[in-house]
């Protein structure tokens, strides 16, 4: 025991004496860090390219504003010519090194190039095309029927003093003999008409055969001036035929 006691107590000195934390010492002044060799001139550099950089901006914007103020004050002839080109301008354009360092690139020319008079188009004019003409269909007058009264022209000669001698007849050989015979009656100097026809046509000449019935073929009707008419049904001559002509004459005048 009195020996741990005595190793206790020099433990105990030793830390009084050499092992015990000293007092903090005043706070030194901070050393500034040491700079990078080049820095500084890369610094001033950088600077420097960015100067030149707003300065060849600045050029630029001039330079367009110039152009177009010439190219908007240079007229252009109707021959094709052209507005005098505007002034050259130059552009800075600032790269980077390898090294990280920005360098200046050399100012490149901007060529401002007058624009291209537009070529004149060649204007065709096409003529109209003959519009077609209209076929016009005139349609063809419709035949007008006259209804012609064959006992009309009768009526007139009666009218005039004339006989008249009125054959209906049909297809057979009694009709036609009797019809020969009619055409050969003499015309006393133009005093009788002769007029022959088919028995269908009976009532067409209504206005003699009204009052004298006409029913069969051949039938002869002789009339004279005063409407007085003389009737010879069947076969006839000229002799038959050419006295009752002189009979209805002879009437008319008594």
């Amino acid at each position: 025991m009195r020996i741990a006691l005595g190793a206790v107590l020099a433990i105990a000195a030793l830390w009084f004496v050499a092992l015990r934390p000293k007092p903090d010492a005043a706070p030194a002044t901070p050393t500034p860090a040491p700079t990078a060799p080049g820095v500084a001139g890369l610094t001033r550099s950088i600077n420097s390219a960015r100067a030149a950089t707003a300065a060849a901006n600045a050029s630029v914007t001039k330079v367009q504003r110039t152009a177009a103020a010439t190219s908007a004050g240079t007229a252009t002839n109707t021959t094709g010519g052209v507005a005098a080109p505007a002034a050259k301008s130059k552009t800075v354009v600032v790269t980077k090194s390898s090294s990280g360092t920005a360098v200046a690139a050399k100012p490149k020319a901007v060529v401002v190039k007058p624009a291209a008079a537009a070529k004149p188009k060649a204007i065709v004019v096409k003529p109209a095309s003959a519009a077609k003409p209209t076929a016009v269909v005139v349609a063809k007058p419709k035949p007008k029927v006259v209804v012609v009264d064959p006992a009309a022209p009768l009526l007139a000669d009666l009218a005039r003093g004339k006989a008249v001698v009125l054959m209906f007849g049909n297809a057979s050989s009694v009709s036609r003999a009797v019809a020969g015979a009619v055409r050969a009656v003499p015309r006393r100097h133009g005093k009788v008409v002769i007029r022959v026809s088919d028995i269908r046509q009976v009532g067409a000449y209504s206005l003699f055969t009204t009052q004298t019935p006409v029913t069969q073929a051949p039938t002869v009707l002789v009339i004279g001036p005063s409407r007085k008419a003389r009737v010879i049904v069947g076969y006839t001559y000229v002799g038959e035929i050419d006295q009752a002509v002189a009979d209805v004459l002879a009437a008319s005048r008594g």
